[in-house]
């Protein structure tokens, strides 16, 4: 009994110094409230000194939603080319540093660039053209990759692949083992950051990238110099085939004008020798057919003579028929005229 009114007590002690503790709490509560409203006056009233800006010169035009970043040309060479691309496109933009600008070694400037304006053109494009009547589109927050290229007063030229618009406020160009890189204060991380690795490892690549693209063109350009050899070989063949070809009809037409030609002059001389023969044939006939005439001539006069012989033979003949009856006659009177 004695233990359970001690108890009671107790509890009744303790109600009381927590209650007494939330009242002072409450007044803590409002007096802090108090003096946060107090000197939230004193600030409002208190001019706050301007801060002065660099006057520098600047790269591109500040325009409403523009980014200005502050660069230092650390790269001991002056520039008169800044021009930036999306890392996806083949092209980079017109040159964004005035004609005869020259951004000096040593010197800083503000470089100023609308990297979301042109990402929020390109995607009001899209959702115009996918518009499906919901308002409720979801905005892509995701920021693209940009390169900058940087053309040097000799000539040259560096690119700083994928440049951190969202992550910095200030940085450096730096030129170390033939390698344009940035140095600045990530935004995000607060820590400095070094870009050389990035480029180097970005050039290692693009140059085996380069070289390979090379060796694919040697190999081609020697596939096509071995297939313009072989086919010229293969004119050059078909060239001397051809010659050779027409140089044997050639001798195959002059050798048969050369048998035209003999044959021609056989025939010729066979047509002469005919010719020959056949005057030798009338020459033959001739003699012939003259001595034939000559013959027949010869035959008639032996004819004629044998004929006048023989008449004078037979006239002959009768006259001596005739002549014994003169004889007769005449002894006769030679017989009388001696009686």
């Amino acid at each position: 009994m004695r233990k359970k009114t001690l108890f009671i007590v107790l509890c009744l002690l303790s109600g009381i110094l927590t209650l007494g503790g939330c009242g002072k709490s409450e007044t803590d509560d409002a007096k802090t409230q108090k003096s946060e409203a107090k000197e939230e006056d004193e600030w409002e009233e208190t001019p706050v000194a301007p801060i002065e800006k660099e006057d520098l010169k600047k790269i591109g035009v500040p325009l409403k939603g523009t980014v200005e970043i502050k660069l230092e040309n650390n790269t001991g060479k002056s520039i008169t080319g800044f021009a930036v691309k999306k890392s996806e496109n083949s092209e980079f933009g017109e040159n964004l540093l005035e004609d005869e600008d020259v951004y000096v070694k040593g010197e800083k400037r503000y470089f100023y660039y609308d990297y979301k304006q042109e990402n929020s053109e390109e995607e009001t494009e899209t959702i115009s053209a996918d518009y499906d009547g919901n308002t409720e589109e979801e905005t892509d927050e995701s920021v693209p990759e940009y390169d900058i290229q940087i053309t040097y007063l000799n000539g040259t030229t560096a690119v700083l692949h994928n440049f951190p618009f969202d992550d910095m406020k200030e940085g450096t160009l730096e030129l170390e083992d033939e390698i344009t890189y940035l140095t600045y204060t990530s935004i995000k991380t607060k820590k400095e950051v070094d870009t050389k690795d990035e480029e180097r490892s970005i050039r290692t690549k693009e140059e085996t990238a380069a070289a390979e693209a090379q060796r694919k063109a040697n190999e081609a350009a020697a596939a096509e110099a071995k297939r313009q050899a072989a086919e010229a070989a293969a004119a050059k063949q078909q060239a001397e085939a051809a010659a050779a070809e027409a140089q044997k009809q050639a001798q195959a037409a002059a050798e048969a004008q050369k048998q035209a030609q003999e044959q021609a002059a056989q025939q010729q001389q066979d047509a002469n020798q005919n010719q020959d023969a056949n005057q030798n044939q009338n020459q033959d006939a001739n003699q012939n057919q003259n001595q034939d005439a000559n013959q027949n001539q010869n035959q008639d006069a032996n004819q004629n003579q044998n004929q006048d012989a023989n008449q004078n033979q037979n006239q002959d003949a009768n006259q001596n028929q005739q002549t014994p009856d003169n004889t007769t006659t005449d002894s006769n009177t030679t017989t009388e005229t001696q009686q």
